[in-house]
């Protein structure tokens, strides 16, 4: 079986002229002749009959006709969707991130990501200076990055904004404390976040006005500390539970 008969079939079925269909699809009226006459053989049926020199369906034709058509979209469904997952499976996304999005969000935001576009190729790029600069320079489609670009020419957009908590170490009976107890009892580990931490340090001075600050600009690093029972801090609510 050839699909070309089918095309030419259901042409013909509804210009039901052999010189319009072959204008149509651009094929010889004999070219046309046989092609039915092939379906036709195929099929073992009639499909088309003259009456007063005019070709009509048969009732076999008129059975057949939503068959070939319903075959044809088929078809031409099937090859659209190929043809998508082909130019799919090419599309890639240049992504830049920080250290920082690299370990505590990218994990589960690509886990996401994946799901909802797994044709996507996706390379990922760490740094932590000169994002906005490349995302300018058109070095990378996108940046993740925790500081507010300056560049005019950059657009940005918030992402993600984690709730602040404070985080204390897991020592018996800190949990019992209130915060200006903690803030008494460590220093706090503080200027690890570029956006929160200016306007939060005139906060817990409000709090405890003997309050001290120990500025390290790491969160791994704060973490550390944290877990040494060298400080306390305040950071986003989703890394403690990664």
């Amino acid at each position: 079986m050839n699909l070309d008969w089918y095309y030419t079939f259901v042409i013909l079925a509804k210009t039901l002229n052999y010189r319009l269909a072959s204008e149509e699809i651009n094929l010889t009226i004999p070219s046309i002749h046989k092609q039915i006459k092939n379906l036709e053989q195929h099929l073992n049926v009639k499909l088309f009959e003259t009456y007063k020199n005019q070709i009509i369906l048969t009732e076999d034709g008129h059975t057949f006709l939503p068959i070939a058509q319903s075959f044809i979209e088929q078809y031409e469904s099937g090859i659209k969707h190929i043809q998508l997952k082909k130019t799919m499976f090419q599309s890639k996304l240049n992504v830049v991130v920080s250290s920082y999005i690299a370990t505590f969000i990218m994990p589960k935001f690509l886990k996401s990501f994946f799901n909802e576009h797994p044709f996507i190729d996706v390379s990922l790029h760490v740094k932590n200076e000169n994002i906005e600069k490349d995302i300018n320079n058109h070095t990378y489609d996108i940046g993740i990055s925790r500081n507010q670009p300056k560049l005019r020419e950059v657009h940005s957009e918030k992402v993600c904004e984690g709730k602040i908590v404070l985080i204390a170490p897991n020592k018996e009976n800190n949990h019992l404390l209130t915060e200006a107890s903690l803030f008494e009892k460590y220093k706090i580990i503080s200027d690890n976040h570029p956006e929160y931490w200016s306007s939060l340090k005139n906060n817990i001075l409000n709090i405890y006005e003997k309050a001290q600050f120990l500025s390290i600009n790491d969160v791994h690093t704060s973490i550390k500390l944290i877990e040494m029972n060298q400080g306390i801090s305040f950071l986003p609510l989703y890394i403690t539970t990664n």
